[in-house]
């Protein structure tokens, strides 16, 4: 019976191989067939495809080479793979420019993981796997023609029903831009000044920790007084955003021994012994009563900027799947007990309404639900250059766009040109601090802050009151309003354009798979109102997405063909 059904599921991974590379102009790479450096050959587990399956990458010097030729192009990149010892790491050179992403724990058992969208050249490309992690077996790589996802509406709602209208209004600005312009960023106070020097711009986001307000560093003699006057000072000063995370020092049991277990890194898992679940199951206990006090604590600097009408993107518990924090040490189902108390801790017991709260994401199993979650962030380094797809890509899917999607952390400054290539609409972005900015070649950093996509603090408008048209479902101000009418429509229908400036537009119309059915320009569109006839007798009926581009601003609208 074993064999049967063993037999059966390569069979089935052999037929759903095969309708994946069936279609037109994609790249099918056997892993075996490569060019191999310090690997091995096998095929001991079932299920791969071909002649067998590459294992053994464990060494620095492993490589597996493809120089293939293709057609100039985005393109999907999928790992077929087995993780026969856990989740692993994953390093790709793909014609230069390194790729790294997860593949996820699936044991022996082989299967398949999205790396993202790459972009092939015209003629040969070159496409290296190196060790990562190592400790993977590799099946194939498959690289499928492929177009940039459209972005999906997501609900002006936030977890608190009594946010403040400077708290909304900020939200609102965020839905606003999200796929249209990215919001600059930066860690601390010292390199947004850095920043400033070198481009003459402010990043439109300072991102800030509580860090030193944890009551067992104050125990130790840290002093954080003034700090969270200074992180509102600095939005007052500037007009920018303001986001906070907290490395939380355990609020006991300290382990406090060198060299790495010092009461300063009480955040980390290795510098303590607080067992957040045996905390969580016991109310009455006195590592419970400590808890609530460090949460009460961080009230205390968060309602000062509630006073100051500062509404904060509020980023606590970060990266807990990792487990690395202790707040992430034992599972995931105490983290999003811990998520949820301190929701209710700061929203409901201090009524405190001035707070966005991001996640940042991980294991999908560890994430404490669309009620308890604004925005949803990654944390992300990576080589210079990278476009950071598979991570977007990851976030974006597990999410289904219905959240704003941001980037928290990261090594490396996004390409902006890529963005809207790939689609990877970060809503803002965070370099993280030292030399991860300040070894930044200067150009590049220029280049980043400069570009038309990227808004900073001197772009910002007034977003504590920022407008909403209800009849357009848009945000004002702009420079740009759209609508269609009649909508639905058979099989005309005319697009109403009212610019603020003269422009050039761009108007492309997608199927909700995100397909391109129909492609237009339109040059020299003038000053007020202009109309553009959309005829669609060629296309069958349903619902289409129909993207306008003006003025480097991104306008997508659906629209509905009954025939």
């Amino acid at each position: 019976m074993k064999t049967r059904i063993r037999s059966c599921a390569v069979l089935f991974l052999a037929c759903i191989i095969s309708s994946l590379s069936a279609q037109p102009g994609t790249h099918f790479l056997e892993a075996e067939d490569g060019t191999l450096t310090s690997v091995s050959v096998m095929n001991t587990n079932p299920g791969f495809s071909g002649k067998g399956y590459v294992s053994n990458i464990t060494s620095d010097n492993s490589s597996i080479v493809f120089n293939f030729e293709s057609n100039e192009g985005l393109f999907n990149l999928i790992l077929g793979y087995a993780t026969p010892n856990g989740s692993k790491g994953c390093e790709i050179v793909l014609n230069g420019t390194t790729i790294t992403a997860m593949l996820p724990n699936v044991g022996k058992t082989f299967s398949t993981n999205s790396l993202g969208k790459v972009e092939l050249t015209e003629g040969q490309n070159s496409l290296v796997i190196k060790r990562g992690w190592g400790w993977y077996d590799l099946d194939y790589i498959m690289l499928q023609p492929a177009t940039a996802a459209l972005l999906k509406t997501v609900p002006d709602s936030l977890i608190d029903a009594s946010a403040s209208s400077e708290t909304r209004s900020l939200f609102r600005f965020l839905l606003y831009n999200y796929g249209k312009k990215i919001l600059s960023g930066q860690q601390e106070e010292s390199d947004i000044n850095y920043i400033k020097n070198i481009t003459g711009k402010t990043p439109a986001v300072g991102h800030f920790d509580f860090m030193d307000y944890s009551p067992s560093r104050i125990q130790f003699g840290a002093n954080p007084a003034g700090n969270a006057e200074k992180m509102i000072n600095w939005s007052k000063r500037t007009n920018g955003l303001v986001s906070i995370s907290w490395h939380w020092n355990a609020p006991t049991d300290l382990i406090n021994e060198e060299p790495d277990k010092l009461w300063w890194s009480g955040f980390y898992t290795r510098a303590t012994t607080f067992d957040i679940q045996a905390t969580l199951a016991d109310t009455s206990s006195e590592r419970y009563h400590l808890l609530l006090r460090d949460m009460d604590a961080i009230a205390v600097q968060l309602k000062k900027f509630q006073n100051e009408g500062i509404p904060v993107l509020w980023r606590p518990l970060h990266e807990a799947s990792g487990t690395w924090f202790w707040w992430g040490a034992k599972g995931h189902e105490a983290y999003i007990k811990l998520w949820r108390l301190m929701v209710s801790r700061f929203r409901d017991y201090h009524q405190i309404h001035n707070l966005i709260w991001v996640y940042t994401t991980g294991d999908p199993q560890w994430y404490p639900g669309d009620d308890w979650v604004d925005i949803v962030s990654h944390d992300i380094y990576t080589s210079k250059g990278s476009p950071m797809s598979a991570q977007w890509e990851e976030t974006f899917n597990q999410f289904n766009g219905k959240k704003i999607v941001t980037l928290s952390e990261s090594g490396t400054l996004p390409v902006m040109d890529k963005v809207t290539k790939y689609g990877t609409w970060w809503s803002y972005f965070s370099l993280w601090t030292g030399d991860f900015i300040r070894s930044y070649p200067h150009n590049d950093v220029r280049e980043a802050y400069s570009h038309s996509l990227v808004i900073n603090a001197e772009d910002l408008p007034d977003w504590k009151n920022f407008i909403v048209s209800t009849e357009q479902h848009d945000f004002l101000p702009s420079s740009i309003n759209v609508s269609f009418y009649p909508n639905p429509f058979n099989p005309v229908t005319t697009l109403k354009i009212v610019l603020k400036e003269s422009s050039n537009i761009s108007i492309e119309v997608f199927s909700v798979l995100g397909k391109s059915v129909m492609k237009m320009e339109k040059n020299g569109l003038s000053l007020g109102e202009n109309y553009i006839r959309l005829d669609a007798g060629e296309l069958n009926s349903g619902v289409y997405l129909v993207k306008i581009t003006a003025n480097s601003e991104v306008f997508v609208r659906k629209i509905t063909l009954l025939k």
